[in-house]
C-alpha cells in the first residue's frame, strides 16, 4: 500500500537547502533524536563513504554533526556531502511519517 507521500508526489514540492556558511541547520537535533537518529546516521554514514572516495581522506559526517562542527569552504566536498545526506535522510523521515 502506498503511503500518502507516494500518492501525493505529483503535487508535492521539495525545497532543498544549498551551501551556506551555516549548513547544519536542525541536523544535530535529528541525529540526536531517539526515533529519527538511526535514519539520519545511516544517510550520513553513506554520505561519508561517498565523500571519502572522492577526497581520498577519512570523513565522518555524523561525528561532525554531533559536534556541531560546520565545514568551511576548504572542506566544501564534506559540506556538500553533509547537506545532501541530511536532505535525503529528511525525505525518508517524511516518507515514513506520512
Amino acid at each position: 500500500m502506498a503511503n500518502s507521500l507516494q500518492t501525493k508526489i505529483g503535487s508535492s514540492a521539495f525545497a532543498f537547502r544549498g551551501y551556506n556558511i551555516t549548513n547544519l541547520g536542525r541536523t544535530p537535533e535529528l541525529l540526536a533524536h531517539p526515533v529519527y537518529g538511526k535514519t539520519m546516521r545511516r544517510y550520513l554514514q553513506r554520505g561519508s563513504e561517498i565523500c571519502e572516495e572522492i577526497v581520498r581522506r577519512r570523513v565522518d559526517l555524523a561525528a561532525a554533526v554531533s559536534a556541531h562542527r560546520e565545514y568551511g569552504i576548504d572542506q566544501y566536498a564534506e559540506a556538500v556531502a553533509m547537506i545532501v545526506a541530511a536532505d535525503l535522510g529528511q525525505v525518508e523521515l517524511l516518507e515514513e511519517s506520512s
